[in-house]
C-alpha cells in the first residue's frame, strides 16, 4: 500500500514540473527567498476571503514536495501515541489563467503510523462534541488524510474583486490490533468573498462560509473470538459508558458550521496593515447504532486576526496576531425505542427523546503572536538573514455539569528564532535556521465527582502533561540548486529539520524529517 501512495505522490510532482514547461527558453527562476517573501507580503492569505488573490495578486509559482518525518518519545498526551512515522506530499500553484482571473490550488497528502495509542479513535479531536470513543488496549494506527483546495478570484471588476474558495478534504483511520476499529472523515467547505476598493488607501472585505463534515465509525471487529475487549463511549470528563458487545458500537458524527468575516486594508507609502473579525457557529449531531441520539453539541466561535507588513529597499517588517474564543456545550438526550405499525402492517423501531439537559460546557481561547525581521534586498525579493520573536497564550475550561467536574488548564508560551544564507553561490544557497521555543503552564487544576479507569489512564496523565514546563530546540537545514528540465529552468531544494522537546518532569520527545521538492514558475 506505502508504495502505491509513493508512486501517485511521485505522479503529481512530475505534474506539478510539466505544468511550468513553457515553449521558451528562460533563465529566470523562482529562488526559497522569493517565494517566502511572496507569500509573507500577501495580507490576505492567512484569512478565508479568497477574492485577496485578485486585489493583490501573489506571482505565478508553483512547488512540489515529498518528505518523511519521524516523532517519538514520553512527552505526549495520553490519548497519543508515543511514536509517529510517516509520509507528506504536497503541490501548490499561484497562476494567473486568463486576462482576469486568478487561482490558487493545493492538494495535500500525509500518511503515518501512530505506536501505542488508545482511548482515542477519533480523527477529530478539537471543536467537535465530547461524545468520542476508544478502547483501552494500546495498539497501532494507521492514518490517511487527502486535503484538496482551490481559490478562484477575479481582477478589479469597478471597484470590486469576487472569488470563491472550495475545500474537500477526508480521512481515513484504521486500528491494526483488536479492537480493529475503523473512523472515516469527510470534509467539505465553500467559501463566496468579495473586496471592495474604497480608495487608493482604504479597502474591505467579506466572506461568507460553510463547512460540512461527518465522522464516522464503523462496527468493530475482533480476530479472537474467544476475548472479550472492552470499549468506551465517552460524555465528557470522567463520564462514560462502557460496552463488550463490539458488533453493536457504530457512531457518527454530523456537523454544519456557518458565519463570515469582515476585513479592512489600511495601504499606505511603506506599509499595509489588514484586520479581519469573524463569527461562526457549528451544529453537530450524534447518532449511533439504531439511529439512536445520545446527544448533540453546540458551539460559537469568534476569530480575530491582524497582518502588518512595512518594506524597504533592504528590510521588511512582518507581525501578525490571531486570536480565537470557543464556548460549546452538549446536551444528553434520554430517549426510548417505539415500535411504529405502519398502515401495510410493517413494524419499525424509532428513537424518541424523552427529553434532554445540558450535561457539559466548554471554553477554549487561544491568543497568539509574532514578529518576523527580514534582511538583504527585499525589493528585489531577496534577504540574507531574519529573525523573529513569538508568543502565544492558551486556555482551556471543560465542566461537566450533572455531577460537576472541572478541569481548567492555561499556558504561556515564548519562542525565538533566526535564520541566515551561510552559502551563496552560482545560485546554489545554503540555509541554517534554528529556533527556540519554552512552554510555562500557568493554571492547572481538576476537580472530579469520582475516580475511575479513564481518570486514571487519561485525565490524570494529561494533567501531568499541562503541569509540565517545557523547552524546545529545532533546527532546520536548506539546500537549494538551479535545475533545468528540458527549456525550463527550475529550482531544486532539500530540507532536513531535528527537534527536541525536554521537560522538568514528563521526559522528552524527538522530532525530525527530511523532504525534496522543486520551485517552477
Amino acid at each position: 500500500m506505502y508504495n502505491k501512495y509513493i508512486y501517485l505522490c511521485f505522479m503529481l510532482f512530475v505534474s506539478v514540473i510539466g505544468r511550468s514547461q513553457t515553449s521558451t527558453d528562460t533563465v529566470s527562476v523562482v529562488t526559497p527567498e522569493m517565494q517566502r517573501l511572496e507569500l509573507v507580503k500577501q495580507l490576505w492569505l492567512p484569512t478565508r476571503n479568497a477574492s485577496g488573490l485578485g486585489f493583490d495578486p501573489v506571482a505565478d509559482h508553483g512547488d512540489a514536495w515529498f518528505g518523511v518525518f519521524h516523532s517519538s518519545g514520553d512527552y505526549h498526551r495520553a490519548q497519543e501515541g508515543s511514536r509517529v512515522n510517516g509520509l507528506s506530499f504536497l503541490a501548490e500553484r499561484y497562476s494567473k489563467i486568463a486576462r482576469n482571473l486568478y487561482v490558487w490550488g493545493s492538494f495535500k497528502f500525509t500518511m503515518d503510523r501512530e505506536s501505542e495509542r488508545a482511548w482515542s479513535d477519533v480523527i477529530l479531536k478539537e471543536y467537535t462534541s465530547p461524545y468520542q470513543y476508544g478502547g483501552s488496549v494500546k495498539g497501532s494506527y494507521d492514518r490517511q488524510l487527502f486535503d484538496l483546495k482551490v481559490k478562484f478570484a477575479t481582477g478589479s471588476i469597478g471597484r470590486f474583486t469576487f472569488g470563491a474558495e472550495v475545500d474537500y478534504s477526508v480521512g481515513d483511520l484504521s486500528r491494526l490490533r483488536d479492537p480493529r476499529s475503523r473512523v472515516l472523515l469527510a470534509d467539505y467547505a465553500i467559501i463566496p468573498s468579495l473586496t471592495y476598493k474604497i480608495s487608493e488607501k482604504h479597502a474591505l472585505g467579506l466572506d461568507f462560509y460553510y463547512r460540512f463534515r461527518k465522522q464516522r465509525l464503523d462496527n468493530i471487529i475482533t480476530v479472537q473470538r474467544e476475548k472479550q475487549f472492552e470499549y468506551y463511549l465517552l460524555e465528557g470528563l470522567e463520564n462514560y459508558w462502557m460496552t463488550t458487545e463490539l458488533g453493536k458500537v457504530a457512531r457518527r458524527t454530523v456537523a454544519d458550521i456557518f458565519g463570515g468575516d469582515l476585513q479592512y486594508k489600511l495601504t499606505g507609502e511603506y506599509g499595509s496593515w489588514l484586520v479581519s473579525l469573524g463569527y461562526e457557529r457549528l451544529v453537530e449531531e450524534v447518532v449511533d447504532d439504531e439511529r439512536k441520539e445520545p446527544g448533540d453539541y453546540n458551539a460559537q466561535k469568534v476569530t480575530f486576526y491582524s497582518g502588518y507588513k512595512s518594506e524597504r529597499i533592504n528590510v521588511l517588517h512582518a507581525w501578525n496576531m490571531q486570536a480565537s474564543y470557543t464556548g460549546g456545550q452538549a446536551e444528553e438526550f434520554v430517549q426510548e425505542q417505539v415500535n411504529i405499525t405502519h398502515g401495510n402492517g410493517m413494524v419499525s423501531n424509532k428513537w424518541v427523546t424523552l427529553y434532554n439537559f445540558v450535561t457539559y460546557k466548554d471554553d477554549v481561547l487561544n491568543v497568539q503572536t509574532d514578529y518576523t525581521f527580514y534582511k538583504g534586498d527585499v525589493s528585489r525579493k531577496d534577504y540574507n538573514w531574519l529573525m523573529g520573536v513569538s508568543g502565544k497564550y492558551e486556555y482551556l475550561k471543560n465542566r461537566y455539569l450533572l455531577p460537576e467536574s472541572t478541569r481548567e488548564v492555561s499556558t504561556l508560551r515564548i519562542g525565538v528564532k533566526g535564520a541566515g544564507r551561510v552559502v551563496n553561490k552560482d545560485a546554489h544557497k545554503f540555509w541554517i535556521e534554528a529556533a527556540l521555543n519554552g512552554a510555562l503552564p500557568l493554571e492547572t487544576k481538576m476537580n472530579l465527582s469520582e475516580e475511575n479507569v479513564f481518570t486514571e489512564n487519561v485525565l490524570n496523565p494529561d494533567l501531568r502533561f499541562f503541569k509540565a514546563k517545557t523547552l524546545e530546540a529545532k533546527v532546520d537545514f536548506q539546500y537549494s540548486f538551479p535545475m533545468r528540465l528540458k527549456k525550463t529552468a527550475l529550482t531544486g531544494y532539500i530540507k532536513a529539520y531535528a527537534g527536541n522537546v525536554f521537560t522538568d518532569k514528563f521526559g522528552s520527545r524527538f522530532s525530525g524529517g527530511i523532504s525534496v521538492g522543486i520551485l517552477t514558475l
